[in-house]
This record gives structure tokens, sequence and C-alpha cells, in this order.
């Protein structure tokens, strides 16, 4: 993610959608506008409502997967976000998550969690767990340091254990990256096209 200057509106916008986009404009300064999909590829940042996708078929995990732009799925109910806002981040092998997400916390003034979660039928559980810590500390030093980051080891599902995560830290948007850890997730879907099945919170979908 760029810095954000410009964010388009996809499809219809209820009430959800207006008030996040609202909260990001004043936070950012970025001009906002409503497009069609073709027409906003120079926009820093896709919004849309959750309540837009269809409950059926391949739209949800197409989105996810081949998004030009990052995309950020706000719930039907909207989202009340407070003036620093908390980023829980799924971690699994792109660095660029990591930079994506501290350019939008560096925008918003808001603080990090990076979370990598293990596999828990791994061969080898205590080599995984290593290997998750070492792929957080490349992530830890691509934020900046002005931006309060913590990171923690999960052991499970990866989509289950994010939104697990974010509940229990009351987080106000989910990150990750649009093809992450696809065969952990599940049927072929990846798991950004999991979180974003009836999301509970903003979640933003970085390009691949």
């Amino acid at each position: 993610m760029t810095t954000l200057r410009h964010i388009a509106v996809l499809g219809a916008a209820g009430e959800g959608v207006e008030g996040v986009v609202g909260e990001l404009a004043d936070l950012t300064g970025a001009s906002v506008s409503v497009a069609q999909a073709r027409r906003a590829r120079r926009a820093d940042l896709l919004v849309l409502d959750a309540a837009s996708l269809p409950t059926s078929g391949p739209l949800p995990d197409a989105l996810a997967n081949v998004a030009e732009r990052p995309v950020l799925v706000v719930p039907e109910g909207g989202w009340e976000s407070p003036v620093r806002p908390h980023l829980l981040v799924g971690i699994q092998d792109e660095d660029r998550v990591a930079q994506g997400a501290t350019r939008l916390a560096r925008a918003l003034g808001g603080r990090l969690t990076l979370v990598h979660v293990v596999d828990e039928f791994s061969t080898d559980l205590a080599a995984a767990l290593d290997r998750g810590w070492l792929k957080l500390a490349s992530a830890v030093r691509l934020v900046d340091s002005g931006i309060p980051v913590s990171a923690k080891v999960l052991i499970g599902d990866p989509a289950d254990e994010l939104l697990a995560a974010a509940e229990e830290s009351n987080t106000d948007f989910i990150v990750v990256g649009a093809r992450s850890d696809a065969r952990a997730a599940g049927d072929g879907a990846s798991m950004a096209a999991r979180l974003l099945d009836e999301p509970s919170r903003p979640v933003l979908v970085l390009p691949a």
C-alpha cells in the first residue's frame, strides 16, 4: 500500500462503509469517490461492503486472490474505529504484508500485532515454531520504529486462529495477503477468502 491519497468505494455503500471511509478520510486526508472496479485502478485503497459479496460462488476467493489494489471489506454493520486503531496482521511468508500494514498503521496512527500461525499437525512442531518466530522477527524489522508492535506465534488453523485472536484482542482491522497460506486454509480456499466470509470487523486484503 502506498501513501493513502485516494479511496474508491466499489458499488453501493451502506452506512457502515460510509462511516469507516469517513474515518479513514478524516485521519489521512484522502479523497473519496464511488467507482466501478475497472475505473478504480488509480485508487490507493478499494472499499466495499461485505453485504455486497455473494453468500456462495467464487467471488470472495477471486477477490482475495487477484485484487490489484488493497481491498478493505467492511462488515455489514460497519465498525467504529478508535483514534489509534489496533491492526492484527497475519504473517505467513510475505514481507509485503508487514510493509503494507506498516504504511496503514502509520497513516492511521495505529499499532500492530503480527501473528504467525503454525499448523498443529506439523511433523516437527518445534522446528515449525522456530521458523515462525524467525518470520516474525524479519517482519518486525520492516515496521517503522515509531509504530508500536508486538508479535506472537499461534498453533492451529490459520484463519480460525486469526479470527479468535481478533475477537480476543478486540482488533479494529485484520490485515492479510491475498494468497496467504492457501493450502493451510483447506478446500482450496485462501485464508483471505475465509476471513471475508461474514466478517465481524474490517478485513484488509493486500494484493499478491
